[in-house]
Parts: structure tokens; sequence; C-alpha cells
């Protein structure tokens, strides 16, 4: 079926070793029904024969335009180079082992049709543990006030997946996209954190937009001191939402159990670096307040003390 808007919707994937789940991923936009979309495939500098072997076969068949790096920068790198080339001003991100559901693209067209303010949507997804074969719905609905907006705190509280929300181009112009120190892990969450921070606005469709494989080997397992250094880095978003004692606490609980790693005791640092003169700003502000009460007194009994005391005499 034909989309029923002209808007171009880009689907960006990015691969390195995708293999032949690329073709999974593939297939799973040949059968949406609506066709207004054209998908980029970015060959992130692979050196596995078989995605190169895909990737000029999607090339051939005309199924996708192919953009092949010279250099491996990891995923933001590959979405960057994607989101840059693209047509459309509505970018959609799938990874090379996960799919679209049928009807994706028709449900990302219309959520935003209808929401022309948003810059971005998110939906409910498809959770499959590839290893036990196991697949539920995740709710995404819980991220939001009663009309639908995505509320920034509540995405702190429960930190549900948003890395695949579709967006405009511009936000993604407009925060630099993707950071290259994250390429290789927590990409989406600093991405995202950057968003909102800079005031973005994401609305909420409760179609299902994205099915997410995950395997045990997924990029950010078990990475636990990389997890600290994103949260470290992101204090500002948690400080914008009123929630920094939620973060100091996963961070002092992390330096606690692991104070001997010198790599641990670097991220404290750095954490100190920043913080710390917000906490000096707050002794002071508390100190004057301090002064303002106290020094009235301490006069009042240095001046009028004495007095009554040489009435005395």
């Amino acid at each position: 079926m034909p989309s029923s808007s002209t808007e171009l919707i880009s689907v960006i994937i990015s691969t390195y070793k995708g293999g032949e789940l690329l073709q999974r991923a593939i297939d799973s936009l040949a059968g949406q029904t609506d066709r207004g979309f054209e998908t980029i495939v970015v060959n992130d500098c692979s050196p596995c024969e078989t995605t190169n072997a895909v990737c000029r076969r999607f090339e051939e068949q005309g199924v996708a335009r192919v953009i092949w790096r010279a250099k491996n920068g990891g995923l933001s790198a590959g979405r960057n180079a994607g989101i840059k080339a693209a047509k459309g001003e509505i970018v959609a991100m799938l990874d090379e082992d996960d799919e679209f559901p049928q009807t994706a693209i028709a449900d990302i067209r219309a959520a935003f049709e209808k929401h022309p303010e948003a810059d971005f949507v998110f939906g409910n997804y498809i959770w499959v543990d590839v290893d036990a074969g196991n697949r539920h719905i995740i709710d995404t609905s819980v991220l939001c006030d009663k009309n639908g907006w995505l509320v920034p705190k509540r995405l702190v509280e429960n930190w549900i997946m948003l890395g695949h929300s579709p967006c405009r181009k511009k936000l993604w112009r407009a925060i630099d996209g993707y950071r290259q120190c994250y390429s290789y892990d927590f990409q989406d969450g600093d991405f995202w954190m950057r968003a909102l921070d800079r005031g973005f606005r994401g609305m909420h469709t409760p179609a299902k937009i994205y099915q997410w494989n995950q395997a045990g080997t997924g990029m950010c397992s078990g990475n636990e001191p990389r997890m600290r250094y994103f949260m470290s880095r992101n204090i500002r978003y948690y400080e914008g939402v009123g929630e920094q004692k939620q973060l100091w606490g996963k961070l002092v609980f992390h330096y606690m159990v692991n104070r001997n790693d010198p790599v641990v005791r670097a991220e404290a640092r750095e954490v100190w670096r920043y913080l710390l003169p917000r906490e000096l700003s707050r002794v002071a502000v508390f100190m004057k307040f301090s002064m303002l009460i106290a020094l009235p007194l301490f006069l009042d009994k240095l001046l009028f003390g004495r007095s009554k005391e040489a009435g005395h005499l």
C-alpha cells in the first residue's frame, strides 16, 4: 500500500559483521505496508566477507543504497554517515540484527502526521530473547503524561529502550549527531539524554514500531566500567530532571565496591571535577544564609549584652 504522504522516511542500518542477519533486517523492510521510505546500509569497513557480499547483493538488487566507509568508526560513525546521506527529514535507526514489524513505517508516519510538533516519536516494541526463544511486548506508555508526551524524569526512573525512536533530522543536526566517544556502547542513551537536555520533545504511539532481537553477546553486555563512565558524563541531564541523588547513589556504590580499580579512581576524579564547584557553591550559599541569621544575633549580644552588663555595675 503506498503512503498517504510524500514525505520520505529514511531507514539507516549500520553494519560491521552483520553477515546474513542483514538479510533478515532487509526482509522486514521489504514487507512494509507503507513503501514511502528509503533504505541506507552503511558498511563500516567490515572485515567480514559474508557481510561485504550481502552488501554488494543489496546494491545489485537495488534494495538499499550502500555507503562503504574506508575506516571503521563504530556505530556512532556509521549512523552519522547514514543520516548525513539521508534524503528524508525523518530518520529511523534499525540495527543489523533487528527487524521492523510489518506496519512500522506506516505507524511512524501516522504518528508524525498526527503530531507535527513532535521532534521524535517512541512506541512499544517487541523484545525477543534470541537465546531462550522468548518474546514479549514492552509498553513504553509508562514514560508519558496524560497527553502522550515523554516525561524525562520518568525515563530516569525507568530507562526503557528509547534508542531506536525515529526522529526529525533537525534534532540530529542540533545536537551534532551521535558522539564518537560512545561509538561502541551507550550511544543511544547519550544521544537521547542530550536531545532531552536541549528541550526536544517526544510523542508516544501505542503501535509496535520495533523488534529488538537481544542476544547474550550484545554490544553493552557486562560493561559496568563504561556504564559508570557514561553516567558520570551525563550528570547534567540527571540534574536537569531533579534526579541527581539517584545518579550519586549509583556512582558512589560502584566507587565503593571497586575503589581499588584504577579506571574507577580515574572516573571518580572526573566526576569530582564536575561536582565539586557545585557542592562548594552550595556550601557558600549555606554559609551566607547562616551569617544573615547569626550576625544580627551576635551583634545584639555583643552590643546590648555589654550595655546590660554596664548597667549592673
